[in-house]
This record gives C-alpha cells, structure tokens and sequence, in this order.
C-alpha cells in the first residue's frame, strides 16, 4: 500500500479535482493557440477518420500518458525530490522528457526544447498535488485533443484527427511549428512557461498537503519572530 502511495496514483478526495485541472489545462492552452491561429488566417479543414482507428488511438494515447508519467514523474522522481530537491527533480526530469521524444518524426532543437518545458510544467504539477493524476489528465488530454482538432502529435500523425489546423496561409509560421505540431511553435513555448507559474499558485491541494504546508508556514513565522 505505501508503495503504491509513493507512486502518486492514490485515489484521494482531491483526485477528481486534480484531474479536471489537467484536462482544463490542456484545453484552455489549445484554445488559445488555435484562436490565435485563426485570427491570423489559418482554418479547420474537416476529416473523417474510421471509429475504430479513433478508439484504438485514443485508447492508446490513454495508456501511454499513464505509461510516461509513470517513468518520469513516478517513483523515481519522487526519490529524486527527496533527495536532491524539487528543482533539480523537476528540470532534470523535464531535460530528460525532452531528450527522449528527439527520436520523433521531425524533431528539431526547438520541439526538444518545448518538450522540456512540457515536462517542466507536468513536474511542477506533480510537485505541487504530491500525486500524478493532474500530470496523467494533462498529458492525455493535450495529446487527444491535438490529435483530434489540430493535427499532428509530436510530430506523429496519430490518423485520429476530425479536424486538421491548416496553417498554410499563416505567414507567422514560427508561431505554430511545421510538420512536428504545434509543440514546435514559439507560441506552445510562452504558454508552457505562463502555465509553470500559474500552476505553482492555483493546483489544488488535498487537505493533508494544505495542512502539512500551513505547519512549514507558521513555524517559519515563529522562528524569524524569535
């Protein structure tokens, strides 16, 4: 049972509120890039994938979100904040995260370097919950919803996609990326650094961590007044 604690999937009263804090996350950073993109001259063109191939997908990208989070802010990044501290826990599992999808289709310095920053921000969610359920919504979520309205997934084209950003007659390209997605533009970079620091403010916490952290709070108050 403490293993599985430690591992940040236990089901707690704050659980379904983290996990609505990914998935909102993920769609308001969507929104905007795409609101931006149309604003700037780019449209949705419509597809029509099978059901089949859309669940399998879908599934798929549910199982391996869960899969990475796991590998790379689970137990090992628990240790690794313990021991070294959240910094280090957090960029060195973000640097890492990075480096791992330079093998994807297209991956460039600037996909590698918005991928960091991805796994930046997932750890800064991680950190702040103590638990893996708002960087499992997030991941998941962001990677179904680009597949399904934007297009391609870090570079993949998951074959998922009911509509598909077409950015051919943005001349701000850089903005948006190329062929990796939108996880390539400058745009998914800004985003990615706002939503680091507005989630070391605004996760929700269970009332075990709002507690242990009020007692942090009030006996460093104690010890300056002494």
């Amino acid at each position: 049972m403490e293993t599985f604690k430690r591992s940040g999937l236990a089901w707690h009263t704050n659980t379904l509120r983290l996990v609505g804090y990914g998935i909102g996350m993920a769609i308001c950073m969507i929104c905007i890039v795409s609101v931006i993109a149309l604003a700037l001259g780019a449209r949705f063109i419509p597809h029509t994938p099978t059901v089949d191939s859309m669940i399998s997908a879908i599934a798929l990208l549910l199982l391996w979100a869960t899969i990475e989070e796991l590998i790379f802010r689970g137990p090992i990044f628990e240790f690794a904040r313990k021991r070294l501290g959240p910094t280090v826990a957090v960029l060195g599992s973000g640097a890492l995260f990075g480096v791992m999808h330079a093998m994807n289709p297209d991956a460039n310095t600037w996909s590698i370097m918005n991928t960091a920053l991805a796994g930046i921000f997932i750890g800064v969610l991680v950190t702040q919950s103590h638990s893996l359920y708002a960087a499992i919504s997030f991941h998941a979520s962001w990677n179904v919803l680009v597949g399904l309205l934007v297009g391609n997934v870090s570079g993949i084209d998951l074959g998922i996609g009911l509509l598909r950003l077409d950015l051919s007659s943005v001349s701000q390209r850089w903005l948006f990326g190329n062929t990796y997605g939108i996880e390539e533009g400058a745009l998914t970079t800004g985003l990615l650094v706002l939503a680091s620091v507005v989630a070391i403010r605004t996760v929700p916490l269970d009332a075990e961590t709002r507690a242990a952290r009020y007692r942090r709070s009030f006996l460093s108050t104690t010890h300056a007044a002494t």
